[in-house]
């Protein structure tokens, strides 16, 4: 038997869970682009896979320390596998069209996730490292074909 999943709504949504993990959808919406972003977050008690199926995004770390530390910006290949390590700040940009699988263990939830606001010398750090990743890789523009 299989079962089909689909979510074409605006950020993040759960598509379905089996035993520890679940596989979630994390598409376009307006407070995930870098001079919006809200927060930095960690999962205190799994990983945090990225698969970005539809150009364009970025995945921006800042250490595993009790705040965001150094931040580093990488942008997402298609269909490339990113693993977000336990406890390891995080978050997610991307541009209007952007999609990307997440999975992670089911239990994950506000309960053990930490959240920190995105302060202005970080908004701006963010999006200068942004800028600086559209250009150095700037190719990959559509879903499902070359740049």
């Amino acid at each position: 038997m299989i079962e089909t999943y689909y979510y074409d709504g605006e950020g993040y949504s759960p598509l379905m869970s089996y035993n520890n993990w679940r596989i979630a959808v994390a598409n376009f919406a307006p407070h995930l682009v870098p001079d919006q972003l809200p927060w930095f977050e960690k999962h205190l008690q799994t990983d945090e896979v990225f698969v970005l199926t539809c150009p364009e995004a970025m995945l921006f770390v800042a250490g595993d320390g009790e705040l965001p530390g150094e931040i580093k910006g990488y942008r997402l290949g298609e269909n490339e596998v990113y693993n977000v390590k336990c406890g390891v700040w995080h978050a997610l940009c991307m541009k209007p069209g952007g999609r990307v699988i997440i999975v992670e263990n089911d239990n994950t939830s506000n309960e053990n996730t930490v959240r920190t606001l995105v302060t202005e010398r970080q908004r701006t750090e963010i999006i200068q490292l942004a800028a600086e990743l559209a250009v150095v890789n700037g190719n990959a523009v559509r879903c499902g074909g070359a740049g």
